[in-house]
């Protein structure tokens, strides 16, 4: 290809690529240019689109002189500016049609419950009406964090495996509104969710006094069926599903005794599968946790630190997580108290190990 010499020429080459684009209505001229060498592989903006209009972009490998060659190399496409269609809020959002033509606006705020940064991202938003899952394969939007508030996303629906997910438009979302926040987490049975699980479908909830079948053996990355395994409540059974290859309790031993599980609803082709974001989301209950070998105490305190007492003098391994489920304390224990006076009043999850047993409770530090 030829550099720029200058004049809508070229020179040092065989030729150069001119381009342009017009309004279909009216053949108006919108924007264009040349490409040489000095410019090959830049990126160029074109502003002045508007919403609704639909516009005709063609590019032409022309001579040195600008003109055509005698068997014409022409490349050319046409794109509509999409309209958004804007819903109030999650709730509404799912009720849409499922189209790669047709794009939505949520106006309303939904806050971030879970981020999955890998070769494709994959987050979750929540909000007072429901959840969906954002699937964002080439990175179009800001990665956000959990508890970060953000409004006015932008895309279109599609299904997989029969989940519902939203796919970002290439505009930005932009920066959080707020940082921080976390979601009202209704509480539901393992027969509710059987019932209305597309009601539930990315959204986190409560399942409480649930029991694993495979309780003693270890959480693997799921890979086909591997990774799946049945809790059971006072109603029913379905499968929790180790689906965040990223969770920090895989190759974390699968507790027995009941579980207050938080977790993300999902859906295999109408199976209904849930999975947790990490150990804060899993929590021994208050009967079980007393009939356990281990003991904390004081909590809550105000003392700067937690006895941690059990039937081994082995050492023990001690995480604690904020709300957030971000860790805030990783150390290992060997005098039966831990260091907490780096926390900031609130509630924390805290998960004890010791001789390949554990035990996860709420701390609360005042």
């Amino acid at each position: 290809m030829s550099s720029d010499a200058g004049g809508g020429t070229g020179t040092g080459g065989d030729g150069f690529i001119k381009w342009s684009g017009v309004n279909t209505v009216g053949s108006v001229f919108v924007d264009g240019g040349n490409i040489f060498t000095s410019n090959d592989g830049f990126e160029y903006l074109v502003t002045g689109l508007a919403v609704g209009e639909t516009y005709f972009f063609s590019s032409e490998l022309v001579d040195n002189s600008g003109a055509p060659l005698s068997t014409p190399v022409v490349y050319s496409f046409t794109i509509t500016i999409a309209t958004y269609t804007d819903v109030a809020d999650l709730a509404t959002l799912r009720t849409q049609t499922v189209d790669p033509d047709l794009y939505y606006r949520v106006t309303g705020q939904v806050i971030n419950t879970n981020t999955i940064a890998a070769t494709e991202q994959t987050m979750y938003f929540q909000d007072g009406t429901g959840g969906i899952m954002v699937f964002d394969p080439g990175y179009e939007v800001t990665t956000y964090n959990t508890g970060d508030a953000v409004t006015n996303i932008r895309g279109h629906l599609e299904t997989v495996s029969g989940v519902l997910q939203f796919i970002p438009t290439f505009a930005d979302w932009g920066t959080p509104d707020t940082t921080g926040n976390s979601v009202g987490i209704p509480t539901v049975t393992i027969a509710t969710l059987l019932a209305n699980w597309e009601v539930y479908e990315s959204e986190l909830v409560n399942i409480n006094n649930a029991t694993f079948a495979d309780a003693g053996g270890t959480f693997v990355s799921a890979i086909g069926t591997t990774g799946n395994y049945n809790i059971t409540d006072a109603t029913g059974t379905t499968v929790f599903r180790s689906a965040f290859s990223n969770a920090n309790y895989i190759g974390q031993p699968i507790p027995s005794g009941n579980q207050n599980l938080v977790v993300i609803v999902s859906e295999f082709f109408t199976q209904v599968q849930v999975t947790s974001r990490s150990l804060a989301d899993i929590t021994l209950d208050s009967k079980s946790f007393e009939l356990d070998t281990f003991k904390l105490y004081p909590n809550p305190t105000s003392l700067g630190y937690i006895n941690i007492s059990s039937r081994s003098q082995t050492v023990m391994k001690v995480n604690v997580f904020d709300i957030l489920g971000k860790q805030v304390i990783n150390e290992t224990v060997s005098n039966n108290r831990l260091n907490v006076s780096s926390l900031n009043r609130g509630v924390y999850i805290m998960r004890v190990s010791q001789d390949n047993a554990f035990v996860t409770k709420k701390l609360v530090i005042n």
